[in-house]
């Protein structure tokens, strides 16, 4: 990192013109040890890297708005500074991306891809850079090597002592000539090496076969180094061993394996297969996903996931994919017990090593798509509940304005559905529905029976109602109201009200005894003109209304009214009836 980085805290600048995402994710990269500068345009990112020398890694997003984009500001900041670059961009498209292409960065992130992605990649890109610059000291320093010999040997004698060197430069040795020229090994370099040197030494002095070791030391310069030492006779009397700085393929190496170990460790399901679709890499995901081992999956062809009838389907895709070098579809594969799972894919044309290939990353969604048919069923269900109640519905958000409604609402109110829908019903005349409304809102469960005027509705009406404040997962509030016309039912006690009032007037006002009986021959209602016949007024409502009629004539009397009740026809008949005290 930068020399003058301020005190041991690595430094980023964030270049960033949305100011809420540049804080949080100012919040996120702080938190794992970071500080943050903020620049919200290219021109100040530019300024920024100038002017403050303990920036060490620069994270720049793409689309920066008025003035120039993110990788014009990095090709600015490149060319006088010598700062690992990471695009940030919520843009996966093509085009977004060849913008970056000639640029010298360290990754790519695509946004909201997860706070292990984001400190992921900026740590990579750490470790990126200081390999970099690691590999650009040391190409320096071997170049000149290259037109002789790139690599050291060191002479020793049968007892192992160092008799000669061959070098282009000495500062490659790990110590000066001066040191080990005619010194035994032992004298020269830590004990661990020394007895690795004097053991391969007596291997081939023993057997006369090569003898090739790994080994690490500290040069001169105090960096850390890695190398390949293969010794060989070098005569009768000698050995010669010929070291190879093997360091940059060492990173190399460890950094794929962090990349693997990244690879296995993502949430997503992994595989790179050929062109004609046999597998050449999954990840643990992978396996864990389709239920198979590692040597059994890359024993596969894509063809195996699918149904034998998917074969011309599968060739189709790829084809697709060669041609315009991605895709992103579903798919159904099979599990190794059989079972089906869906997968949402996005697939990528690739090189593996030589040989074109096809990344594919993907996430089972068969549990989300269930829902979400699941989802679908309810709502249709609910929609058909809600447009076929009897009752209206209205469903208003929490500035009183209707968002939904149905044909029985539409028919209460007397006006068209479309009307109703975005209505602001704080405008309404009748105070008694503002009232409602003003305490709906408040949170309260609000129930109104009673006469409204005009206004929400086309002519007054009489109504019971019910208005249900509901919260969504985030708090916000709706409310249901469930509304009832009473209007009709009203009107029809009132005319039966009335209609009681008439009976009882000219029943008050005649000699005749009437008596109402039900279809069962059993009294609901008498005129007090029966009172001559004795009975008291408190009995006679409920009693057997044949009781009523002398004993020789009751047969005939129930016969009348069964013929009567079978021909929905008034039948007329002349009967003695009988006083309560029988006579």
């Amino acid at each position: 990192m930068n020399e003058q980085t301020v005190s041991n805290t690595p430094t980023i600048l964030l270049v960033e013109d949305e100011a809420l995402i540049a804080m949080a994710e100012r919040v996120t990269i702080e938190r794992y040890g970071y500080r943050v500068i903020i620049a919200r345009s290219g021109e100040k990112a530019v300024d920024a890297v100038a002017g403050q020398p303990e920036i060490d890694l620069v994270l720049m997003d793409i689309d920066l708005g008025p003035g120039i984009n993110g990788p014009d500001a990095a090709k600015a900041i490149l060319a006088d500074h010598d700062l690992p670059v990471v695009f940030l961009s919520s843009h996966t498209e093509r085009s977004v991306v060849e913008q970056t292409e000639g640029i010298t960065s360290y990754g790519y992130i695509v946004k909201n891809s997860g706070e292990t992605v984001l400190l992921a990649s900026i740590r990579m890109a750490f470790r990126l850079h200081d390999a970099v610059r690691a590999r650009m000291e040391s190409e320096a320093r071997n170049r000149a090597l290259l037109d002789a010999n790139p690599d050291v040997m060191l002479l020793f004698g049968t007892d192992g002592t160092i008799v000669d060197y061959h070098a282009v430069e000495p500062p490659t040795l790990l110590v000066p000539p001066d040191r080990f020229l005619n010194r035994h090994v032992r004298d020269v370099v830590p004990p661990d090496l020394a007895d690795t040197a004097e053991r391969s030494i007596a291997r081939v002095l023993s057997t006369g076969e090569p003898c090739i070791v790994d080994y690490d030391a500290y040069d001169q310069s105090g960096a850390h180094r890695f190398f390949e030492g293969r010794f060989v006779r070098g005569g009768s009397d000698s050995v010669l061993m010929i070291s190879r700085n093997v360091t940059e393929r060492k990173h190399h190496e460890d950094r794929a394996r962090v990349l693997s170990e990244m690879l296995d460790a993502a949430p997503s399901v992994i595989v790179i297969y050929d062109l004609n679709g046999r597998f050449l890499y999954a990840n643990r995901k992978a396996l864990d996903t389709y239920g198979y081992t590692r040597d059994e999956l890359l024993a596969m062809n894509l063809c195996d996931l699918k149904s034998p009838q998917s074969g011309a389907e599968i060739r189709d895709r790829i084809r697709l994919i060669e041609r315009d070098g991605s895709a992103i579809f579903e798919a159904e594969n099979r599990r190794s017990d059989g079972v089906a799972i869906l997968m949402r894919v996005y697939a990528k044309r690739v090189a593996w090593g030589d040989l074109p290939a096809i990344m594919s990353i993907s996430d089972d969604v068969t549990e989300s798509a269930r829902m979400a048919d699941a989802l679908k069923a309810s709502e249709e269900r609910y929609r058909a509940i809600f447009d076929h109640l009897p009752h209206g519905i209205c469903y208003y958000d929490a500035n009183g304005v209707c968002i939904d409604c149905n044909d029985a609402m539409s028919q209460i109110a007397g006006v068209d559905r479309s009307a109703l829908i975005g209505f602001d019903m704080n405008t309404l005349d009748d105070e008694s529905l503002r009232s409602i409304l003003r305490r709906a809102l408040a949170g309260e469960d609000v129930r109104f029976e009673g006469p409204i005027g005009a206004g929400l509705f086309a002519d007054p009406k009489w109504i019971r109602s019910r208005n249900i404040p509901l919260y969504g997962a985030e708090g916000d509030l709706h409310v249901v109201a469930i509304v009832e016309d009473l209007t009709e039912s009203r009107r029809l006690q009132r005319d039966l009200y009335l209609s009681k009032e008439r009976l009882q007037i000219i029943a008050q006002n005649i000699d005749d005894v009437v008596v109402i009986l039900d279809l069962d021959g059993v009294v609901t209602y008498a005129t007090d003109s029966h009172l001559p016949l004795g009975y008291p007024p408190d009995e006679i409502d409920g009693i057997d209304g044949f009781l009523l009629v002398h004993p020789d004539e009751r047969d005939a009397a129930r016969r009348l009214l069964a013929d009567a009740i079978r021909d929905h026809t008034p039948m007329a008949g002349t009967y003695r009836l009988r006083r309560y005290a029988g006579t």
